[in-house]
């Protein structure tokens, strides 16, 4: 366990919301009061954090692909507690403890916040998303490559196990408890988005792609509307998806979107893990983009969480960071970005050839990224 305070490393940033594109007739730019970014770099810039989450202790909780579990502070005071595999997604449980996934050893761990390992419970594929449930127990999702086999799994506070087959090439990660009192599930690979109820039902929800390999539903979370709101990596929007199944997508253009959180004033907070910037979505659809001023091309801002103060909390996947997002009390109204347009200062995913952040996620962090023989196949 390590404890310690980056204080004479702490970047702090206010600067100027931005959107650029460029259409047939010139350049449109647009600024706008952004909040205040405080960045928190880890002992270890190559860890790869990627899972947050708001602890039940007042701190936030975060998850690093190198092997360990950490915990920061509202004020920045970071304690990291090693564990033994590589970690995902990470939440609060209903029991008070830390639960969270690891892909490597494929087991569901449970610590407590003073950082002691109580158990570790072994699944049968690879652990990805993880939530607590409206059921008291804890639910995640898993997939077993290269078969892409998905499931969804119910966990009790003791251990006891309930895996859910969800059939075809489904590729399931993100998962979270909606206004309904069911899980919802982002199916990667296979375009959907699935509504589960508490005994095993399931339902889904197709989603429109023009693309063969879109759209890549990522993250998901219950948003402030009573509705679920989830990000696209490869079609780049933010959507939003009734509780029957009813959907509405905001176009982001070529931001790759990754995690998702929504705070109670009614906004969305989305990362842009292709383009180092953060966006604040509202439940109408009008975006504001704001840029990463301090590491812009190398942060990868994936996971994101609402903190116990009331802050959005990222992981800077690349950078080994974790982001402090303060909204101002006094930003303007958000600017809509335009769908027919295209969006400049950007590193672009797709442009780039990058792959999607499971291939990512697949590497040793500060390695080069894989080469399209070696990605996963659920990125197909």
């Amino acid at each position: 366990m390590r404890v310690r305070k980056e204080r004479q490393h702490i970047r702090k940033f206010v600067v100027s919301a931005s959107v650029f594109w460029v259409a047939a007739l010139g350049t449109f730019v647009a600024t706008a009061q952004a909040p205040l970014f405080t960045e928190y770099p880890l002992s270890d810039p190559f860890s790869g954090p990627f899972g947050i989450a708001s602890g039940p202790d007042g701190n936030v909780w975060f998850a690093e692909s190198a092997g360990k579990i950490g915990r920061i502070s509202p004020s920045g005071v970071i304690t990291e507690f090693a564990v033994n595999g590589y970690t995902d997604g990470i939440t609060s449980g209903p029991d008070g403890n830390i639960w969270f996934t690891e892909q490597a050893v494929k087991k569901i761990g449970k610590m407590t916040t003073s950082g002691v390992l109580l158990a570790e419970f072994p699944v049968s594929a690879n652990p990805d998303g993880i939530t607590a449930g409206p059921d008291g127990n804890v639910w995640f999702t898993e997939w077993d490559s290269p078969g892409q086999i998905g499931h969804v799994g119910r966990i009790t506070p003791s251990g006891g196990l309930t895996e859910f087959l969800i059939s075809g090439y489904s590729g399931v990660g993100a998962i979270a408890k909606g206004p309904d009192g069911n899980l919802w599930v982002a199916e990667n690979s296979s375009k959907k988005i699935g509504r589960l109820t508490t005994s095993g039902v399931l339902t889904e929800f197709s989603i429109p792609s023009p693309y063969s390999y879109g759209p890549g539903p990522e993250a998901i979370t219950a948003g402030p509307d009573g509705n679920l709101w989830f990000t696209e990596f490869w079609d780049s929007e933010a959507a939003r998806i009734s509780t029957s199944g009813a959907l509405t997508e905001f176009p982001i253009n070529f931001g790759n979107p990754e995690g998702i959180a929504a705070r109670p004033d009614g906004t969305l907070w989305v990362a842009g893990g292709g383009s180092d910037v953060i966006w604040r979505v509202t439940t109408s659809g009008a975006i504001t983009q704001f840029p990463i001023p301090s590491h812009l091309g190398s942060s990868r801002p994936t996971g994101v969480a609402l903190g116990p103060d009331g802050n959005i909390w990222i992981t800077e996947y690349f950078g080994g960071r974790i982001l402090k997002v303060t909204p101002s009390s006094s930003l303007p109204p958000a600017v809509p970005v335009p769908p027919s347009l295209f969006l400049m200062g950007t590193g672009l995913a797709a442009v780039m050839g990058w792959s999607c952040w499971r291939c990512l996620r697949n590497k040793p962090p500060g390695n080069s990224l894989l080469a399209p023989s070696q990605r996963v196949s659920r990125c197909a």
